[in-house]
């Protein structure tokens, strides 16, 4: 059985114990042979996923992407095929220990027993095959996440509509269905995204399910112009504070940061960078409503602002109902509390975009930091774990924007 998560007591022991890592490419509907060992190149594996791209914003849905090169295999029937990316990793189940002296032993001792878990780290879709210049018998697949295949996905006309050519409006969703909740928004746009390889679909936790659309037709024309699935999703995930993500089986998740415990502690590493400072507390949120009114919540202190462009507020008449439900545990404050770091590891291929970590370092003044992984990146396996972002989020807000 495929295991989805690394425990703890299996990741202590792959820190140190580690003998070996495979990775397979697997066909979770069958339409091919899991492509493992000799027809996999050596250390050619890639994979990349985040969550935040710069600076902390809220929504996520950024295509994780995965290449790797096979050698002496007909690559062009595998495109537009769904993979499944299993990484199988081999352990002692305990540690050796020397000698008690310096003297042969009569007595046979037997080898270490070994222990192995398999656990998935990407699905998605072979988008493309592209074969070596000098070598032709090896070619480099490309896949992505289903994000991927919903960025690409138009829902205009279907959100907000189009211009008939006698000059009339064909209203779309925003118009007839403004007096449903975000529930009924949330179910729909979930049901569109099950089209594209993806095997569920999890709701946020911090659910806007009771609060009413309350869309504007004249808000809609003007703000939505193009405007694809991804987008829809990302701006939903934001005002629920949390990030989309396709995980390692498919499932579309929205991952939270607030109330997050430290998941790893790393104390070995093979480079490490990170800044002098940490995010300076969120103090307010600001968010456009009405397409150009701005909501401002909390207190002008002289620290973090997270300042929201979201499409979905926008085409509101209000965005008091939302920004009300931000509170000290789930928004203000140190919550969101991080280093900026870059890190580069031997292992530690089990975390994942999201999860919260401690690094224990040789400073004595900072002997250890606590930040989130906003990008992971692996490249055979070494990983490496980055999280970007300025002292002070966000930005000065001009003196006439308007209070709700």
């Amino acid at each position: 059985m495929i295991k989805t998560l690394v425990s703890k007591e299996i990741a202590d022991k792959l820190k140190t114990n580690t003998l070996y890592n495979t990775v397979a490419l697997h066909s979770p509907d069958g339409s091919f042979e899991d492509i493992t060992g000799e027809s996999i190149v050596l250390d050619s594996f890639s994979l990349e996923n985040e969550i935040v791209e710069k600076e902390l914003k809220f929504g996520g849905c950024i295509a994780s992407e995965m290449s790797v090169k096979l050698i002496d295999y007909d690559c062009s029937a595998l495109i537009g095929k769904t993979v499944q990316v299993i990484i199988t990793a081999t352990y002692l189940e305990s540690e050796l220990y020397p000698s008690d002296d310096l003297y042969p032993s009569n007595t046979l001792i037997c080898p270490a027993e070994t222990g192995t878990v398999e656990c998935p780290v990407f699905y998605g879709k072979i988008q493309s095959a592209q074969r070596d210049k000098k070598q032709r018998n090896i070619v480099k697949i490309t896949a992505y996440d289903a994000f991927y295949d919903m960025s690409k996905v138009d829902m205009s006309l279907w959100f907000a509509g189009k211009e008939n050519e006698d000059g009339s409006f064909a209203y779309g969703y925003a118009h007839y269905q403004k007096d449903d909740n975000f529930k009924s928004f949330y179910s729909i746009i979930a049901e569109f995204a099950k089209d594209y390889a993806i095997t569920g679909v999890s709701p946020p936790s911090l659910s806007v399910f009771s609060v009413p659309l309350k869309f504007d037709d004249t808000c809609v024309e003007k703000v939505i112009k193009d405007i694809t699935l991804s987008d829809l999703i990302q701006a939903y995930a934001e005002l629920t504070l949390s990030f989309a993500v396709i995980d390692a089986d498919g499932k579309m998740r929205f991952k939270r940061l607030y109330s997050q415990s430290s998941v790893e502690t790393i104390d070995s590493y093979k480079d490490l960078s990170f800044e002098d400072y940490e995010l300076e507390p969120i103090r307010m949120y600001s968010a456009k409503f009405a397409d150009k009114k701005a909501f401002l919540y909390g207190n002008s202190n002289d620290f973090s602002w997270y300042v929201s462009d979201n499409i979905l507020m926008r085409c509101r008449t209000t965005a008091s109902d939302i920004g009300t439900k931000y509170n000290s545990v789930n928004f203000f404050g140190d919550v969101y509390k991080y280093r900026p770091t870059k890190i580069k590891l031997f292992s530690y291929w089990w975390l994942e975009a999201g999860d919260k970590y401690t690094i224990k370092t040789p400073f004595e003044d900072l002997p250890t930091i606590e930040t989130f992984v906003f990008n992971k990146k692996m490249d055979g396996f070494i990983t490496a774990l980055t999280s970007k972002g300025e002292k002070r989020l966000g930005k000065e807000v001009k003196e006439n924007e308007q209070i709700q």
